[in-house]
């Protein structure tokens, strides 16, 4: 049989793509599986934090390698000095908006790898219902909002209340402990 779709009574004979699609926290993609690449369709404001977070991680790592070079004496550079702050410090601000958003909702943590540059999502709805999740998350910002309120009604001091303060008795054990050592040390050697 003919492979020319006109002359196979115009139906097509094509393979099918093994295409999948994965949803996560940081949006949709489609990935292929012959090619071992995928393709973002949508991504989620969380998405983009962790893409602009890895992105600076990389610059920050490539410009720390250019500064071994001498970039900082190149002319080039010196040029476009300006315009490369400008550009970091819009990202920055970026990054600091999306930051603002997801700890006011509280769900997701970010965790940096310092080795890889990669940044890794953490979360309560990883490995809980979603009921209980948001009812921890509640709690936590419900502490927040205590200890914030907290600091305010005492000026500059502890957010840590009298309670948490007080030493505990294995630190008064370790310390008496410790204190008799020390002079028994001095007794010994003086």
């Amino acid at each position: 049989m003919d492979k020319n779709p006109m002359l196979s009574g115009g139906r097509r004979e094509e393979r099918r793509s093994k295409l999948r699609r994965y949803d996560d926290e940081c949006g949709t993609r489609m990935c292929d599986e012959r090619y071992d690449d995928d393709a973002t369709l949508r991504t989620t404001v969380l998405g983009r934090e962790v893409a602009l977070r890895e992105g600076m991680a990389l610059m920050t790592a490539y410009f720390g390698e250019l500064k071994k070079l001498g970039m900082l004496r190149w002319a080039y550079y010196k040029e476009h000095r300006d315009s490369i702050k400008e550009s970091l410090a819009i990202i920055n601000r970026r990054i600091k908006k999306y930051k603002e958003c997801r700890l006011e909702s509280g769900l997701f943590y970010l965790v940096p790898n310092l080795m890889t540059g990669r940044v890794t999502v953490r979360s309560h709805l990883h490995h809980m219902p979603i009921k209980e999740a948001t009812r921890k998350r509640r709690l936590e910002l419900q502490k927040r909002e205590d200890a914030l309120d907290r600091y305010n009604k005492g000026g500059q001091g502890s957010v840590v209340s009298d309670d948490a303060t007080s030493v505990s008795p294995v630190k008064r054990l370790l310390f008496s402990t410790m204190c008799s050592m020390i002079v028994g040390c001095v007794i010994i050697f003086v």
